[in-house]
């Protein structure tokens, strides 16, 4: 066979593969187009889009940990005294008798801590949490620094949603205050006895801002969506007793351990 026809017929053989490939990487294009296309649905004239709570679901399968460890490396460059207001609790720091000085100084906490803000409601949006705090492996010098910067970042995330609520969007408020529920959820799939307890506290958060947002809120039709949304999102207790028993069976096989290599120990 000549050189030309030789190079020509390689080049017939790989190129239809070729031709193919690029007409189904074509095709699924054109599929994605129309999708995306079709999910776009415009908000009915002078209404809210026909569910408002669409984004609190968990859009996403990553662990949420890193993202609020993320959140927490923003907040540390905050200035400390501007911190300190976190370490109130939620009805303390905005009530009936706030000042327009506070308010002030509650807006421009929200503006340095936006970073934070923005990674924290990232965090939120996951499936699970996991802070690889395992007392399994480190038994009593387990360390765990994310558990009073949590409830600081679900103070700040509550703020932000309060904030929301008083420009008058009811909606995002609202999402924003289930996002501090949901982080609240995620601290109760820890480990450790700390870990749940700051998971209560957070949650107290969350409800204190969810309830006082229902007393206010115009729209009855959200309110109820909101109300389902929260019973997917907390179907559960938090029970603290499981945290301390498995704290329990950790030390009772550490010491079963120190009994196996010093027998002759004062038992």
């Amino acid at each position: 066979m000549p050189i030309e026809t030789s190079v020509c017929t390689r080049v017939r053989v790989f190129s239809r593969p070729r031709i193919l490939i690029c007409s189904l990487l074509l095709s699924m294009m054109f599929a994605l187009t129309a999708v995306q296309s079709a999910e776009i649905k415009p908000p009915p004239a002078g209404g809210r889009p026909p569910s408002m709570l669409d984004a609190t679901l968990p859009s996403s399968s990553s662990n949420a940990a890193l993202h609020y460890q993320r959140a927490l490396l923003f907040l540390s460059a905050v200035d400390h005294e501007q911190q300190q207001l976190l370490d109130k609790p939620i009805w303390e720091i905005v009530n009936a008798n706030t000042t327009e000085e506070e308010v002030e100084t509650i807006n421009n906490l929200l503006i340095e801590s936006r970073n934070a803000i923005r990674s924290a409601l990232v965090g939120a949006a996951q499936l699970q949490a996991d802070f690889g705090a395992d007392p399994r492996q480190y038994a009593a010098t387990t360390q765990l620094p994310h558990v009073v910067p949590m409830l600081r970042l679900a103070k700040l995330v509550a703020l932000h949603g309060m904030q929301r609520q008083a420009t008058g969007n009811w909606g995002e408020a609202a999402q924003i205050y289930l996002d501090v529920v949901r982080m609240g959820r995620h601290m109760s799939q820890q480990l450790t006895l700390a870990e749940s307890i700051k998971a209560v506290r957070i949650l107290e958060t969350g409800y204190h801002v969810l309830a006082g947002w229902a007393v206010r809120c115009p729209d009855t039709a959200l309110i109820a969506e909101v109300n389902v949304v929260l019973s997917t999102v907390s179907p559960n207790s938090i029970s603290p007793a499981a945290a301390i028993s498995h704290e329990a069976s950790i030390l009772q096989l550490g010491l079963s351990n120190l009994q196996r290599e010093y027998p002759d120990g004062n038992w």
